[in-house]
């Protein structure tokens, strides 16, 4: 029996002693990593401090031409964006009926001095904020805004629809042919 627990301690000073070994040994990667790691950083953080230095030194001319750059880099974003509400007009019309009414000629529409493009833009946004209360207005009056000044007769009664328009069945177009 003590040889066998001779044996069983020395086993177990065995195994004990494996263990410290095998700690120790993780112990020492552990640490070899955390180093290997601190040294990553402190090469990363060289760098950066370096980069840092080298852009503080930039002179006044280069840190403008970076700003243009990334203005330019930056441009069609925003241009893309700016554009965004114009995919939702489905079309343009312009309607100008200067000279109706006692309204200044074609020459005084040029008298302001403003470009044609720059006119035609401001009637569009001037119809845009008159034309609901233009449409109200011409539904009082029988005015038709799709049919525009057609859908009116002379005593500014609604106009009556054209008998010339309604379709005509075959056999009364042969009757009116044979009659003309």
């Amino acid at each position: 029996m003590r040889l066998a627990a001779e044996a069983e301690k020395d086993a177990a000073n065995d195994r004990a002693k494996a263990r410290r070994e095998e700690a120790r040994a993780e112990a020492d990667a552990v640490k070899i990593q955390a180093e290997a790691k601190k040294a990553d950083m402190l090469a990363e953080a060289e760098g950066r401090e370096k980069i840092v230095a080298a852009e503080n030194s930039l002179s006044a001319e280069i840190i403008r031409m970076k700003l243009q750059l990334a203005r330019l880099e930056a441009m069609p974003g925003i241009v893309e964006q700016m554009v965004k509400p114009a995919e939702k007009i489905d079309s343009i019309r312009i309607h100008q009926v200067g000279g109706l009414a006692g309204g200044a000629g074609a020459g005084a529409a040029n008298s302001d001095g403003k470009p044609v493009v720059n006119q035609a833009l401001d009637s569009i946004m001037g119809m845009a904020v008159q034309m609901p209360a233009l449409t109200k207005l011409g539904e009082e009056l029988g005015l038709s805004m799709e049919k525009g000044l057609g859908g009116l007769d002379l005593d500014g009664a609604p106009a009556k629809p054209d008998p010339a328009d309604e379709p005509v069945d075959p056999e009364t177009a042969k009757r009116i042919e044979a009659a003309e």
